[in-house]
């Protein structure tokens, strides 16, 4: 896959001044070695229009209409490392959402859950969720094959 094709594959809006190329550099890197297909479509938000629960520094839900469409939210003003940690995770749950393991949709109530096949239906936010511990065990191999 060309790294042409993966930049095609995702929009970045309201990106921290000055961390335009560092983002983009990230991000592509990740959807690279996430492998997440270049039809998929990933917008991500720096200054999201929605509240994150305090415990969450980003969010990824998909698309009810469109299931190749995905929707970052990136709480601003992170750190650097937390910046790439939230990216890493939030890009995580992507993949999880684009492999068919995890399927989950924001609605007014909260996030409609299906879990490996499994519908959990409305849940609220909560770090003690399967996709939650395989996303954050992934973060530390990602960051470091990334970084490289």
């Amino acid at each position: 896959m060309k790294l042409q094709n993966i930049l095609e594959s995702y929009k970045l809006y309201n990106i921290p001044e000055g961390e335009e190329q560092f983002i983009e550099k990230i991000v592509g890197n990740i959807i690279k070695e996430l492998k997440i297909p270049n039809n998929v479509n990933i917008f991500i938000s720096f200054k999201p229009n929605i509240e994150l629960d305090p415990r969450q520094s980003g969010m990824a839900v998909q698309s009810p209409q469109n299931p190749s469409t995905f929707y970052l939210f990136i709480k601003p003003n992170l750190s650097q490392v937390d910046l790439v940690t939230t990216l890493i995770h939030e890009l995580y749950h992507v993949h999880q959402m684009v492999t068919g393991k995890l399927k989950m949709t924001l609605t007014n109530k909260g996030y409609d859950v299906t879990w490996e096949g499994e519908h959990l239906g409305i849940l609220k936010y909560s770090p003690n969720t399967p996709w939650e511990h395989e996303a954050e065990s992934k973060e530390r191999l990602l960051l470091h094959k990334i970084l490289q």
